[in-house]
């Protein structure tokens, strides 16, 4: 990740792997369809290697540009950021959970959809924030 960030920034690292992983779940939404829900072990996995790499460069990336500004307190700031991310996953996990009908359908869903609001709430808290000198 260090590499990646430094050849092409935290930003324009992040918002790849969320347009990654949005764009490989709706294109996996209809094979998994077509197969009753239950792909080939081969082709989820694939789904899923992407999927989780994705999910491994945005974690600690937007993690730190969440923390950027807050230099000053942060060891509150990681407490009360950690904090939210827990809750806010158990919630969604809950509902994903709830959801299970013993298909793949219900996590490739979330996947897509989730990805995609994290891409907009990215792009807009991008907009939001204080140009840099």
């Amino acid at each position: 990740n260090s590499r990646l960030v430094m050849r092409f920034g935290m930003r324009h690292l992040s918002t790849r792997a969320q347009v990654v992983l949005t764009l490989a779940s709706l294109a996996f939404l209809p094979v998994a369809y077509v197969a009753g829900g239950v792909p080939p072990l081969w082709a989820y996995m694939a789904y899923m290697s992407l999927s989780f790499f994705c999910v491994g460069l945005l974690m600690g990336n937007l993690q730190a540009m969440a923390m950027e500004p807050l230099g000053h307190i942060a060891g509150t700031a990681a407490a009360v950021v950690g904090c939210l991310q827990t809750l806010i996953s158990v919630v969604l996990g809950i509902l994903i959970g709830r959801a299970f009908d013993g298909t793949v359908l219900p996590l490739v869903a979330a996947f897509a959809v989730l990805g995609a609001l994290s891409l907009a709430v990215s792009r807009w808290a991008g907009r939001s924030a204080p140009a840099k000198p």
